[in-house]
């Protein structure tokens, strides 16, 4: 055992600058890293330096340009049968549609 830690008083939350967050989440990223290993190195609980990771992981995303707020699309019906027509196919179709301002561009379609 190399260190050993003498903890004479109750210890409350600590706060860590964000250049502190910085370097251990630096860290992390190292290919080969344990995030369990790095965290025991800086005496941090391995839940605290997951979240730091997830917090940073949703800024980056909410920094990518064109992002907005997550929301449900509304799906409905395009279309239809006439009465009397036999339809093209016996399998649904999904088309899928991703937003890109002020239309609709296919993403996936899958069909007959």
């Amino acid at each position: 055992m190399d260190r050993v830690e003498v903890i004479t008083r109750v210890e409350r939350r600590r706060k860590w600058t964000d250049a502190e967050k910085a370097a251990v989440l630096a860290e992390t990223d190292t290919p080969g890293t344990n995030v369990a290993a790095v965290a025991r190195k800086h005496g941090i609980a391995r839940s605290v330096v997951y979240n730091w990771r997830s917090a940073r992981r949703a800024q980056a995303i909410a920094a990518m340009p064109g992002a907005g707020p997550v929301e449900f699309i509304p799906i409905g019906v395009v279309g239809g049968i006439e009465e009397g027509q036999p339809a093209a196919s016996s399998e649904p179709v999904l088309a899928v549609a991703q937003s890109t301002g002020d239309s609709l561009a296919p993403i996936a379609d899958r069909g007959a």
